[in-house]
């Protein structure tokens, strides 16, 4: 999602304004911690039309599929906020912090993964900038 919905070329400027809005400020700014984290409106309404679509598809059962993604959710708002703040070597999320901060500091076409680089290596963007 990181890849191809935050890293999008829009050609309206309507669309620059927004995508810089949601995440390019982030990128201009990578350790301002008013921006590591979407704003709470933001993400209260993003998570509603989430889980209408979860509901809508899977009817009841689609409640414990939002929950599970609710989770996924905040594990990566966790692991970002961290990764951008913390001083300390957080165990196995160390080699990811520093592929993160490459990403923002060094080439931002590349390493997209902030939890995992499991996409990264699949889609083949776990590389050093050529």
């Amino acid at each position: 999602m990181h890849r191809v919905l935050f890293h999008y070329e829009p050609t309206s400027n309507w669309g620059k304004r927004i995508l810089y809005l949601f995440h390019g400020i982030h990128h201009d700014f990578p350790n301002e911690t008013d921006r590591l984290v979407m704003p709470s409106i933001t993400s209260l309404a993003i998570a509603s039309f989430i889980f209408a679509v979860h509901y809508l598809l899977l009817g009841p059962a689609g409640i414990p599929m939002f929950a599970g993604f609710l989770a996924g959710y905040l594990y990566y708002e966790f692991v970002h906020y961290s990764v951008h703040n913390s001083k300390k070597k957080i165990g196995w999320t160390e080699a990811q912090r520093k592929a993160h901060l490459k990403h923002h500091f060094q080439d931002a076409t590349n390493r997209f993964g902030v939890t995992s680089p499991l996409w990264d290596y699949i889609f083949g963007t776990y590389k050093e900038k050529v």
